[in-house]
Protein backbone atom coordinates (compact mmCIF):
# COMPACT_ATOMS: atom_id res chain seq x y z
CA UNK A 1 0.00 0.00 0.00
CA UNK A 2 2.47 2.35 0.99
CA UNK A 3 5.15 1.75 -2.15
CA UNK A 4 2.62 2.45 -4.36
CA UNK A 5 1.48 5.73 -3.13
CA UNK A 6 4.87 6.21 -3.09
CA UNK A 7 5.36 5.96 -6.53
CA UNK A 8 1.85 7.93 -7.44
CA UNK A 9 3.76 10.60 -5.35
CA UNK A 10 0.87 10.72 -2.78
CA UNK A 11 3.33 10.31 -0.27
CA UNK A 12 5.97 13.05 -1.06
CA UNK A 13 2.63 15.69 -0.96
CA UNK A 14 2.51 15.01 2.69
CA UNK A 15 6.01 15.59 3.77
CA UNK A 16 6.31 19.27 3.61
CA UNK A 17 3.02 19.48 6.42
CA UNK A 18 4.43 16.83 8.15
CA UNK A 19 8.32 18.67 8.38
CA UNK A 20 6.18 21.97 9.23
CA UNK A 21 3.83 20.36 12.27
CA UNK A 22 6.62 18.12 13.80
CA UNK A 23 8.51 21.13 15.43
CA UNK A 24 5.46 22.60 16.77
CA UNK A 25 4.67 19.61 18.00
CA UNK A 26 8.08 19.13 19.75
CA UNK A 27 8.02 22.69 20.97
CA UNK A 28 4.64 22.15 22.75
CA UNK A 29 6.22 19.05 24.49
CA UNK A 30 9.00 20.64 25.21
CA UNK A 31 7.30 23.49 27.10
CA UNK A 32 5.01 20.90 28.73
CA UNK A 33 8.36 19.23 29.36
CA UNK A 34 9.47 22.17 31.69
CA UNK A 35 6.08 22.89 33.15
CA UNK A 36 5.81 19.28 34.42
CA UNK A 37 9.68 19.25 35.71
CA UNK A 38 9.03 22.62 37.37
CA UNK A 39 5.69 20.64 39.06
CA UNK A 40 7.56 17.48 40.26
CA UNK A 41 10.27 19.57 41.32
CA UNK A 42 8.04 21.20 43.50
CA UNK A 43 7.10 17.87 44.43
CA UNK A 44 10.51 16.58 44.91
CA UNK A 45 11.23 19.55 47.22
CA UNK A 46 8.08 18.42 49.68
CA UNK A 47 8.71 14.81 49.76
CA UNK A 48 12.60 15.93 50.73
CA UNK A 49 10.94 18.44 54.00
CA UNK A 50 8.60 15.60 54.88
CA UNK A 51 11.28 12.75 54.74
CA UNK A 52 13.61 15.25 56.99
CA UNK A 53 10.07 15.66 59.22
CA UNK A 54 9.78 11.87 59.21
CA UNK A 55 13.22 11.51 59.98
CA UNK A 56 12.73 13.97 63.05
CA UNK A 57 9.38 12.12 64.20
CA UNK A 58 11.10 8.99 64.25
CA UNK A 59 13.97 10.29 66.45
CA UNK A 60 11.57 11.39 68.98
CA UNK A 61 9.84 8.51 68.93
CA UNK A 62 12.90 6.90 69.33
CA UNK A 63 14.04 9.33 72.83
CA UNK A 64 10.31 8.36 74.46
CA UNK A 65 10.84 4.84 73.62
Amino acid sequence: MCHQSAKNGQKDAFLPEKKKAIPALTGEMKGLAWKWSKVTGKWNEKACEWDEMAGERSEMLGMLR
